[in-house]
């Protein structure tokens, strides 16, 4: 925001606007937009300083080796995503002409990022029913006081709830590493493909769109696995 900020006008009408513009540019994206972004440009803001880099303006080789350092902790191209965009924010709103994230370097690597990140997919175990009657028999409470509220006066954060569970998994005797808030969608397509549920039945009662989405969720045991070569005859 370094152009916005610090243009000083004589004019008292101008000043006044010139102060309230900051504002305003940051109000051209949603709130947690925003929010994401400023994330993102604080993240390569502490990495720059921990190399005694230069953190804006940005140099592209440097960003360039952000990115490739991003790989050894996500399995996932939105992280670039959010690094890449996150830089374009900032520079675009501090009117900042050469753009680190014009550059052909910049945009070959976080292509060649999401190469390989795309095929690093890491799926979470599905939570079964057995897990959930484990959950419900250690952690259940008939008084609704104690429970969690995912939404309303007191909203709890993904994050927490994330962790919250993940405890719970690890207090039962876990892996936790090897679930996430998703495998409770995940055991729940699971347990329904398993039962004999028809695919376009619990895909309408999740809201899937694609098959695509819908296979991604579905983890079929050793059963239904074996089916195949039952039916072959095998």
């Amino acid at each position: 925001m370094n152009r916005l900020s610090h243009k000083v006008y004589d004019d008292p009408e101008l000043s006044s606007l010139a102060v309230s513009l900051p504002e305003v540019a940051l109000s051209s994206k949603a709130c947690n937009t925003s929010k994401k972004y400023q994330r993102s440009y604080n993240s390569w803001s502490k990495w720059a300083r921990q190399h005694s880099l230069v953190v804006f303006p940005a140099n592209d080789v440097d960003f360039s080796l952000y990115l490739v350092s991003l790989i050894q902790s996500c399995n996932s191209p939105s992280t670039v995503d959010e690094a890449f965009y996150g830089m374009k924010w900032a520079n675009d709103l501090a009117g900042n002409l050469n753009n680190p994230c014009s550059s052909f370097l910049v945009k070959s690597v976080r292509e060649a990022l999401h190469r390989i990140l795309g095929h690093r997919v890491s799926r979470k175990e599905p939570v079964t029913p057995e897990i959930l009657f484990k959950l419900v028999n250690v952690f259940g409470d008939t008084d609704s006081s104690n429970c969690y509220k995912l939404r309303g006066t007191s909203p709890l954060s993904y994050t927490r709830a994330r962790e919250l569970i993940l405890d719970m998994f690890e207090h039962i005797g876990l892996d936790k590493s090897k679930f996430g808030l998703h495998s409770l969608r995940s055991g729940g397509a699971s347990a329904a493909a398993n039962a004999g549920v028809s695919d376009r039945l619990f895909k309408r009662h999740r809201r899937w769109k694609s098959e695509k989405a819908k296979d991604s969720y579905v983890k079929d045991d050793i059963d239904k696995r074996l089916l195949v070569s039952k039916c072959l005859g095998l």
